[in-house]
């Protein structure tokens, strides 16, 4: 592993989740609700945000592999989005009843909640109704668990159909697509993992980036990935560049009309926790060494 450097500093989202219950999850009177800031938007890649990363995790929660995830997002205090398949939601079983509860702690933790259908059918291969259902019973999994809505929506393998757009639109839903991907259902070790998602990072600059939480080669690679962020802004602030900050996925979406809008453009706060980011690592780095982390530094994540 590389040697560590202050990593990034983290701005958390706010919950996607900021509606009043919709009962059964069905269509009733969505209009009525209050919709947070990311409902009724469009995601905003190209240009993909120089400097800026949001972290997303398809087709969980699972038994298995999601809490360690968690915690490892818990450690670095970074936010991410989970777009769930809500089949893994229901059932006696003891996994179902376990993924349920990782569902919630994902709200719990501050992180955003989507919905990535119910079974992760290819939506464009399906008839309009089938692809209706897929969306709506997505949607009533995640919110008889949670008592609310999803109101981003990832389709399973980044394939759209007019039937389904319609259907997202009408429900209010932001689609959530990406640039960066791990390449995690292929690429099998954490090293890999790694070295693929580091190097599309460095090629886009920014984005959205794609893991799954389903994985423990992908929840073994997401500590080297944060060691490797580290190093990556370490020696970008020696090269005179800006760091990498991990930012929640609502500074992606523009509302499609009407309310603020959201920017992926630098805040003030980002360019604080930039400053923070150089300073601590020109102090971390003796004259012939290679970065180290400060770890009382590192673990000084303003918010």
């Amino acid at each position: 592993m590389p040697p560590r450097c202050l990593p990034l500093v983290l701005a958390l989202a706010a919950p996607a989740l900021a509606a009043p219950p919709v009962g059964d999850g069905g269509a009733a009177s969505d209009r009525d609700l209050p919709a947070p800031r990311v409902a009724h938007g469009r995601l905003r890649l190209r240009p993909p945000p120089r400097g800026l990363l949001a972290l997303t995790f398809d087709d969980g929660p699972s038994a298995a592999t999601t809490q360690t995830i968690l915690d490892e997002l818990s450690r670095e205090g970074a936010p991410a989005t989970f777009f769930v398949n809500a089949y893994r939601l229901g059932g006696h079983s003891q996994a179902a009843a376990r993924q349920r509860e990782l569902l919630a702690e994902e709200v719990a933790r501050g992180h955003l909640v989507g919905n990535h259908t119910f079974d992760h059918q290819r939506l464009s291969d399906l008839p309009a109704a089938a692809q209706e259902k897929e969306i709506v019973d997505g949607e009533r999994g995640i919110a008889r668990v949670l008592g609310q809505r999803p109101w981003l929506f990832r389709p399973p393998y980044g394939r759209m159909a007019a039937p389904a757009a319609r259907v997202l639109a009408a429900r209010g839903y932001t689609v959530v697509q990406w640039n960066i991907s791990s390449e995690d259902p292929y690429l099998r070790t954490p090293e890999k993992v790694l070295d693929q998602v580091m190097a599309e990072i460095r090629r886009e600059g920014g984005g959205v980036v794609l893991f799954h939480d389903t994985h423990p080669w992908t929840a073994a690679a997401l500590p080297l990935f944060f060691a490797a962020l580290a190093d990556e802004n370490c020696h970008r602030v020696e090269a005179g560049e800006e760091p990498l900050l991990v930012v929640g996925l609502d500074r992606f979406v523009a509302p499609s009309y009407g309310g603020p809008r959201n920017t992926a453009q630098w805040s003030d706060s980002d360019r604080e926790a930039r400053r923070r980011i150089a300073e601590a690592c020109r102090k971390a780095r003796g004259p012939d060494q290679e970065p180290v982390v400060d770890e009382d530094v590192r673990r000084a994540h303003p918010r």
